[in-house]
């Protein structure tokens, strides 16, 4: 049998599943700083002081030209 103090608890664990979000931080949100990210958005030409691991080595390959992603 399952014990009531057992049920209490689920039913303050399940109450608290269906509470919406509040904060107004929720959602797709626009970054104010520049980073890697996850897909591609447009190569640029390599700035001394950017990363040298996102050289496109196979882009300089092609046009012997340094680009970053």
């Amino acid at each position: 049998m399952i014990s009531p103090a057992f049920l209490d608890e689920l039913a303050r664990f399940e109450s608290g599943i269906d509470q919406q979000t509040t904060s107004i931080q929720q959602g797709e949100q626009q970054s104010q700083s520049v980073g890697e990210g996850l897909t591609f958005s447009d190569y640029r030409r390599y700035s001394r002081g950017d990363d040298t691991r996102l050289i496109d080595w196979r882009l300089y390959a092609r046009t012997g030209e340094y680009y970053i992603k």
